[in-house]
């Protein structure tokens, strides 16, 4: 069966974003004539537009403004869309996701029930995927969705732009000297307390690689950028200006490496070859990490590994991780 307008549900986090793209991959490569749509929110959109074969990208904004603004936004996007696709695709597994879908037309399909976020979600669902196991890469799992329309595919394909730096950035990196290859880049940032390496461990990491590679900590926010500082000062590390997408994704690009928590830099350096090393305490990385064979994902795994939460009384996975595997796998590339 053919479909003339596809449309993707796919509203957030950044990182899972990046892990839906291979399915997007799938989907242009057998539509090419296809119009595709992505709906995403705010920040997710602007994600979005550094990557091909997207035909719209429709940013979706649930949070911002007061709710009366924010359903005459919603009704107003939904009457410009609702009806127009063959074709409606939840990779989000939510409650949300699964009523915005079937808000835009009737022809929706969303994940098995033991797949789902939120089970309740099935409920707005035409199709459901046969099941999954859980236990694997998300990234299989979202290309997994698409056999029920009989599309399979073992190739993990991120469509990239070709892209510039803005002149910000590209002033940067001239006066810092960062060349491509020879620099490593610690993101200090992850979204989840539980994931993040304290600033001690952080700085354990940057001074035991090789002095040959420039050092550069990036952040994303105001606490971010306050352990960045803690880690620069002083020592010679550089740290990064705050980055737009288009400039994250380039200047991982051009790293050596890239050391990260799972979140979404980590999943960048997939999309775009660069080699990482991802720490896990609470997420696997069977589900989450990268699936180069040129990058390493650390753990130390304990009774309680994998819980998946957010807040935690004593981060021993985490605390308790072997610097040593960071820096060896690095320094001995």
């Amino acid at each position: 069966m053919r479909y003339n307008n596809i449309a993707i549900v796919k509203l957030s986090a950044l990182g899972d974003i990046i892990h839906t793209l291979p399915a997007l991959s799938v989907l242009r490569s057998e539509f090419p004539g296809s119009s595709i749509t992505w709906f995403a929110e705010p920040e997710g959109a602007e994600l979005l537009r550094n990557f091909s074969g997207i035909n719209n990208i429709v940013s979706v904004d649930f949070k911002n403004g007061s709710i009366l603004n924010r359903l005459k936004n919603l009704l107003k996007l939904l009457s410009d869309h609702r009806g127009k696709f063959d074709l409606i695709i939840d990779f989000q597994g939510l409650l949300k996701s699964a009523v915005f879908a079937r808000l835009l037309g009737k022809n929706t399909l969303g994940f098995n029930k033991i797949n789902l976020k939120e089970t309740v979600a099935g409920f707005f669902y035409k199709e459901k995927s046969e099941p999954f196991d859980n236990k694997n890469h998300v990234i299989k799992k979202n290309i997994h969705l698409l056999s029920f329309v009989g599309l399979f595919s073992d190739d993990i394909i991120y469509p990239l732009k070709a892209l510039s730096f803005s002149r910000t950035t590209e002033q940067f990196l001239k006066n810092a000297v960062l060349e491509p290859g020879k620099y490593v880049i610690l993101n200090v940032g992850g979204g989840w307390d539980t994931k993040l390496l304290s600033v001690v461990q952080n700085m354990k990491i940057l001074s035991d690689i090789d002095p040959k590679y420039k050092k550069v900590v990036l952040w994303g926010n105001k606490s971010e950028e306050e352990k960045a500082d803690q880690l620069s000062k002083g020592s010679g590390i550089i740290k990064a200006p705050f980055l737009n997408f288009t400039d994250l994704i380039l200047c991982i690009a051009n790293a050596g490496f890239l050391i990260s928590a799972d979140s979404l830099p980590l999943h960048i350096a997939d999309a775009t070859g660069t080699r990482s090393v991802g720490v896990f305490g609470p997420t696997s990385p069977l589900r989450n990490g990268s699936l180069s064979k040129d990058s390493l994902s650390v753990v130390n795994e304990i009774d309680c590994s994998f819980c998946y939460k957010r807040k935690c009384s004593h981060k021993s996975c985490i605390g308790n991780i072997d610097l040593s595997q960071i820096t060896e796998f690095i320094n001995n590339y």
